[in-house]
């Protein structure tokens, strides 16, 4: 079984998703003290991946400490422009 860890409020829906497929446990974790990058190094350890929005940022530190993290992913909206 995979282990992700959702943070900066993510949608109820992205854990219910993930849950879903009866491969991944899902932990919420939206305290604020875990946006500090020495806090998030001290516990990525254990996660094999990491969603994220605008409030947690993911240092050189966090992935120093990442073993089993296999994916960062982060949820927004925003727009793209072509040239």
């Amino acid at each position: 079984m995979y282990r992700v860890m959702l943070r900066d409020n993510m949608s109820p829906r992205a854990k219910e998703i993930l849950e879903a497929t009866g491969q991944i446990q899902v932990v919420v974790d939206n305290d604020k003290a875990t946006n500090d990058p020495k806090v998030l190094a001290g516990l990525i350890g254990e996660f094999d991946g990491l969603g994220v929005r605008s409030g947690t940022k993911v240092t050189a530190a966090v992935f120093e400490k990442a073993g089993k993290l296999k994916v960062v992913a982060r949820a927004g909206i925003g727009s793209t422009m072509w040239m």
